[in-house]
Protein backbone atom coordinates (compact mmCIF):
# COMPACT_ATOMS: atom_id res chain seq x y z
CA UNK A 1 0.00 0.00 0.00
CA UNK A 2 1.02 3.50 -0.96
CA UNK A 3 -0.12 6.75 0.56
CA UNK A 4 0.21 10.04 -1.09
CA UNK A 5 -1.14 13.83 -1.34
CA UNK A 6 -0.19 17.11 -3.08
CA UNK A 7 -2.64 16.66 -6.37
CA UNK A 8 -4.72 19.23 -7.39
CA UNK A 9 -8.38 18.66 -8.69
CA UNK A 10 -10.66 17.57 -6.40
CA UNK A 11 -7.74 15.65 -4.32
CA UNK A 12 -8.47 11.94 -3.81
CA UNK A 13 -7.46 9.25 -6.09
CA UNK A 14 -7.39 5.39 -5.69
CA UNK A 15 -5.32 2.86 -8.29
CA UNK A 16 -4.22 -0.97 -8.38
CA UNK A 17 -0.85 -1.93 -10.27
CA UNK A 18 0.91 -5.24 -10.38
CA UNK A 19 4.76 -5.43 -9.86
CA UNK A 20 6.68 -8.02 -9.57
CA UNK A 21 3.67 -10.24 -8.91
CA UNK A 22 2.50 -8.49 -5.87
CA UNK A 23 -0.81 -5.96 -6.29
CA UNK A 24 0.26 -2.22 -4.86
CA UNK A 25 -2.56 -0.19 -3.92
CA UNK A 26 -2.00 3.63 -3.85
CA UNK A 27 -4.33 6.07 -1.92
CA UNK A 28 -4.01 9.84 -2.92
CA UNK A 29 -5.85 12.27 0.10
CA UNK A 30 -4.66 16.08 -0.35
CA UNK A 31 -7.76 18.32 0.48
CA UNK A 32 -5.63 21.50 0.69
CA UNK A 33 -6.98 22.98 -2.86
CA UNK A 34 -10.12 22.71 -1.40
CA UNK A 35 -11.91 25.72 -0.13
CA UNK A 36 -10.55 27.02 3.23
CA UNK A 37 -7.49 24.61 2.94
CA UNK A 38 -10.26 22.05 3.50
CA UNK A 39 -11.16 22.60 6.37
CA UNK A 40 -9.10 20.14 8.33
CA UNK A 41 -10.41 16.96 6.11
CA UNK A 42 -8.67 13.99 7.44
CA UNK A 43 -8.25 10.67 5.82
CA UNK A 44 -8.67 8.07 8.42
CA UNK A 45 -7.41 3.94 7.44
CA UNK A 46 -8.71 1.33 9.43
CA UNK A 47 -7.53 -2.49 8.97
CA UNK A 48 -8.47 -5.62 9.63
CA UNK A 49 -6.01 -8.50 9.77
CA UNK A 50 -7.03 -11.87 7.88
CA UNK A 51 -4.96 -14.46 9.62
CA UNK A 52 -4.01 -17.06 6.72
CA UNK A 53 -2.84 -20.76 7.60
Amino acid sequence: MMLSGHVGDNGEGYRTDVYNGYTIKAFLNDYQSRPNGGHGLMGLYTFFVKKTN
